[in-house]
């Protein structure tokens, strides 16, 4: 699917820099899957904050 073509934050990153309320290594445990869509919707929350903050640059 064109998710897996994405490059994503590595594993390490995601943990160290996503926020607390998305699950961590406890939660997701060995689920490549669940950990990917975690990984995503973090993705997702920095593409967004980081356009805001362009946004406000170009104004």
């Amino acid at each position: 699917s064109k998710d897996q073509q994405l490059e994503l934050i590595s594993v390490e990153g995601f943990y160290a820099q996503a926020p607390p309320e998305l699950p961590n290594k406890d939660v997701i445990g060995n689920d490549q899957h669940r950990l990917h869509l975690f990984q995503l919707d973090w993705e997702s929350i920095q593409r967004e904050r980081l356009n805001e903050e362009r946004k406000t640059f170009l104004t």
